[in-house]
């Protein structure tokens, strides 16, 4: 395998993510919208505590209200305890911790070559998808991905959620699991939806109206109690979801992505889709010290953090201004264009010609008509092009 691919093999970055993020709690994790006075069982005694709730890996933290204005922390010391039918960790030890934004690396053309430079049959396309998942952090778009199963989508989204703890891949199983990935300020990552239940569905296409529309919170109307809040902050909040080629699914009129909501309509109206080919090409393998490697690059994936960070500011500010914008933009709807919009800033940024930006963005054109001709055919809709005067 080759050394500069290594430090992106999953069992390195896991290694690094378990050490590093596993004691980590931000107020992502908080899962009780208001602080609660609760009963826990210590050594087989009852006391009386006023705080949050928070989870982690399957893990149940009480954190004391006096310390929630301290998130994010290291969590240094705990005493398990009971409440109800659940262990919890109730939180007796910390360190306040954060990762502030920095320009870590010279460029965003060094940043993005050098993040998963992997041997890939479609190489633009590859960079093009590595462009999407990280805007999907730096920025709020809402994503629909479809390629062949081998193309390494959910590696890519996998590896940015190793490096900062913001991009969880997961499938939905449940209503609490679901809300629960909700963090604000980066990108829930739905892996294949259409196993989850009714209910579950029913509540990602809640999620996606009112992120879609632009809205600043998200009232949970569908469960309470006490894994799940009332009210989530969606101002800065990206979906993404993945989903193979409609021809690799048996039954593609229910189980396809385009087929399985109640207001389909409206979800396709707010979600911007792409169809990418091709699949990775580097030849992996373990051998090499694991652990030692991880080590070796934690600074390395702490800059990375930093430059994402930076990256997430001067989008939120607007400080850097994309130097290129498109002439011929497929048409869409004004929800769609917003992420189009978004999409562009990043790939501006990454080109360094005005050739290079064009083909870029003709490969990001051709991914939307080309998923829209999966679908439709070759129809109108799946080849028209538009004129934007303002990106």
């Amino acid at each position: 395998m080759r050394d500069e691919c290594k430090r992106y093999h999953y069992a390195t970055l896991a290694e690094h993510s378990k050490s590093f993020f596993q004691t980590l709690l931000n107020t992502q994790h908080v899962i009780s919208g208001t602080p609660k006075i609760v009963e826990l069982t210590e050594n087989k005694e009852c006391n009386l505590y006023e705080g949050f709730f928070a989870k982690k890996d399957n893990k149940k933290y009480f954190l004391n209200i006096n310390d929630y204005d301290l998130m994010p922390i290291r969590v240094t010391e705990t005493t398990k305890t009971t409440y109800k039918e659940d262990i919890v960790e109730h939180i007796t030890g910390l360190t306040p911790f954060s990762i502030t934004a920095a320009k870590t690396f010279s460029s965003i053309r060094e940043f993005i070559d050098g993040f998963m430079p992997f041997n890939h049959s479609h190489p633009q396309q590859w960079t093009l998808m590595k462009l999407i998942a990280i805007m999907g952090f730096v920025g709020k778009t809402m994503i629909v991905v479809s390629t062949p199963p081998s193309f390494g989508k959910t590696s890519i989204y996998s590896t940015l959620h190793c490096i900062n703890d913001m991009s969880p891949v997961f499938k939905p199983r449940s209503i609490p699991g679901t809300l629960n990935k909700i963090n604000t300020m980066g990108n829930m990552v739905f892996d294949e939806i259409q196993s989850c239940s009714t209910e579950v569905r029913n509540i990602i296409e809640d999620i996606i109206k009112f992120i879609g529309d632009g809205k600043p919170t998200y009232f949970n109307g569908a469960l309470k109690s006490n894994n799940t809040k009332d009210v989530y902050d969606i101002i800065h909040q990206s979906m993404t979801f993945l989903v193979n080629h409609v021809s690799d699914y048996k039954n593609p009129d229910k189980a396809f992505f385009d087929n399985i909501f109640e207001d389909q309509g409206a979800v396709d109206d707010r979600l911007l889709k792409f169809k990418l080919d091709g699949a990775i090409t580097e030849k992996f393998d373990k051998e090499f010290n694991i652990p030692s490697l991880a080590e070796e690059n934690f600074m390395y994936y702490i800059n990375m953090a930093k430059y994402l960070l930076y990256l997430q500011d001067a989008w939120l500010n607007n400080t850097i201004e994309a130097p290129y914008k498109p002439v011929n933009v497929v048409n869409m709807s004004n929800r769609q264009f917003h992420t189009y919009r978004e999409l562009n800033w990043l790939i501006s940024l990454y080109a360094e010609s005005k050739e290079e930006y064009d083909s870029l963005i003709q490969c990001m054109n051709g991914a939307i008509l080309g998923y829209r001709r999966m679908i439709l055919g070759d129809t109108e809709q799946s080849t028209m092009i538009g004129l934007e005067e303002d990106v």
